[in-house]
């Protein structure tokens, strides 16, 4: 005599074999996707792509902060002394590495009277 299993507990196990062997074949594939993608040409190429445009929007900004500075430091500089005002021109310009540095000089330059480029007397009150 063999053993006797019922037929409904026989049924439920079947079942959630058949479920749980759909999720593991899909995890399994998800993770190859996954590893194919992250090792296609696409990716690399919009990965590299991404790069490039990053360093060329900062180019762009650290261009566009150095003329602004060029506008506004040398009379900044004259107003505090740090160069003789028919000198201004000669004025080194400071190399801006964070936004903090830069709205410090905008904001001294606003409390010295200094006027900023490209900004109407109503924006700087």
């Amino acid at each position: 005599m063999g053993i006797q299993v019922d037929p409904i507990w026989w049924t439920w196990l079947q079942w959630n074999l058949a479920i749980i062997s759909t999720i593991v074949i899909q995890l399994i594939i998800f993770y190859v996707l996954y590893k194919y993608r992250m090792r296609s040409p696409e990716y690399e190429y919009g990965k590299a792509l991404i790069q490039r445009q990053a360093l060329e929007q900062s180019q762009i900004i650290k261009a566009q902060v150095r003329k602004f500075m060029e506008t506004l430091y040398p009379e900044l500089a004259a107003r505090r002394g740090e160069v003789l005002p028919e000198e201004k021109e000669k004025a080194p310009i400071p190399v801006i590495e964070s936004i903090e540095q830069f709205n410090e000089i905008v904001e001294e330059a606003r409390r010295l009277g200094i006027p900023i480029p490209g900004e109407t007397k109503e924006e700087g009150k």
